[in-house]
This record gives structure tokens, C-alpha cells and sequence, in this order.
């Protein structure tokens, strides 16, 4: 029964299951004023891009900016991040 269950779900759907399933909730977002910082719909910590500050703020929020669109897409989020270098 579970096996069919999953099959019927969309790739989103198993997506957004896999997620939760490890105690991350979308979607995503990037905070500002931490530069690097991603967390899910919670507020837990997701992941931090550039943890030793090696990169230019800009770059950082860039590559964060790209991972949260990334997997907000893949979770069946409509993209809401601006990309500066997008014509």
C-alpha cells in the first residue's frame, strides 16, 4: 500500500516528503543578514555557503540565492529570487 502511495505522489511531492522526512521544511529562504545563511520554513539552519568568509558578500549571496531557487523549484516552489545578473 505505502508503495503505492509513493508512486502516485509527483516528483515534488517525494521531494518534499524526502525533506521532511530529514526535518527540513520548504521552502528555503536565504537571510540577509547573514550572509551565506540558508534556512528552511522553520528557521533551522539548512546549510551555510562560504562558512570561512573567503568569498565577496555579493558572490555568497549569489551562490546561496541559486542553491534556495534551486531547491525550491525541485520542491514545486514558484522562483521568487531576483537574480541581479538575469536579463
Amino acid at each position: 500500500m505505502q508503495a503505492e502511495i509513493l508512486a502516485a505522489l509527483s516528483p515534488a511531492a517525494k521531494f518534499n516528503l524526502a525533506l521532511k522526512l530529514e526535518n527540513v521544511t520548504l521552502p528555503l529562504r536565504h537571510e540577509s543578514e547573514n550572509v551565506g545563511t540558508i534556512v528552511d520554513a522553520t528557521g533551522r539552519g539548512f546549510v551555510v555557503v562560504d562558512m570561512h568568509r573567503e568569498l565577496p558578500d555579493a558572490q555568497v549571496t549569489e551562490i546561496a540565492e541559486l542553491i534556495v531557487l534551486a531547491v525550491n523549484a525541485q520542491g514545486g516552489f514558484p522562483a521568487s529570487v531576483e537574480m541581479r545578473g538575469a536579463a
